[in-house]
């Protein structure tokens, strides 16, 4: 009787250790769904980072043609204002021939 008893405990602790493991497996499954989607997460703020950075380049590369327009526009304003600096300098050289008494 002694041995059928023991048996007894003996499947009882078999018995709680597949329960105790049961709910391990089932917890880690729980963690595993968690961290999928915590990664799912993480990725697509990555894809949205990217995305973000590609337009900020794109923006950027548009300012800098803009301003690279403009500097060329001021580099001719700049050449037309020394031009009509020097043609004033030779009317005025000029106008200063005619002296009227």
């Amino acid at each position: 009787m002694q041995i059928v008893h023991k048996a007894g405990e003996a499947f009882e602790r078999i018995n709680q250790s597949i329960v105790d493991v049961s709910s391990q497996i089932q917890e880690v499954s729980a963690i595993s769904e968690e961290m999928s989607a915590s990664s799912q997460q993480v990725s697509a703020t990555v894809e949205d980072l990217a995305k973000m950075a590609e337009e900020t380049s794109g923006q950027f590369q548009g300012v800098k043609t803009r301003t690279d327009h403009q500097l060329a526009s001021i580099q001719e304003i700049s050449s037309s204002a020394v031009e009509l600096h020097q043609l004033s300098q030779e009317l005025k050289h000029e106008v200063e021939k005619f002296k009227v008494s």
